[in-house]
């Protein structure tokens, strides 16, 4: 399970005055899209949707492609996939710049949730000999 919690990326507020080239959109592949391409793979639900559960009493996995770049270009890494998770009330997501680390992140996810353990409880997750996330 290592490795898990430290695939989430901050993300930041976008600085006063600058302004971000309109060309933000991409495939799974990480290779540029119009925004016109991007529409249209939108509305295909197996394109967009990478791994989804759901638990008996709420909790959940769904991890997807978004295809617009969430990490204003922080630091040159394409942000494109988030995974969305949840146990008993709390709820968290994680987001991924590759469609390996999204489905890696949500195996992962997953084997914590079914486990009832949150993947973001670093003290719950070293006790089953993963990594924290700091």
């Amino acid at each position: 399970m290592d490795g898990y919690a430290k695939c989430a990326l901050n993300v930041h507020p976008l600085p006063r005055g600058r302004v971000w080239p309109v060309d933000r959109f991409y495939a799974r592949d990480n290779a540029p899209i119009t925004i016109t391409e991007w529409a249209r793979k939108r509305r295909d639900f197996h394109y967009c949707l990478l791994g989804q559960w759901e638990g008996g009493t709420g909790e959940y996995v769904r991890t997807y492609w978004v295809g617009v770049d969430v990490n204003f270009g922080d630091d040159g890494a394409t942000t494109i996939f988030e995974a969305h998770i949840r146990v008993e009330t709390d709820r968290h997501f994680y987001r991924y710049c590759t469609e390996v680390e999204a489905r890696t992140g949500h195996d992962n996810a997953l084997w914590y949730v079914k486990r009832g353990i949150k993947p973001w409880d670093d003290t719950a997750v070293h006790a089953v000999g993963g990594t924290p996330s700091k």
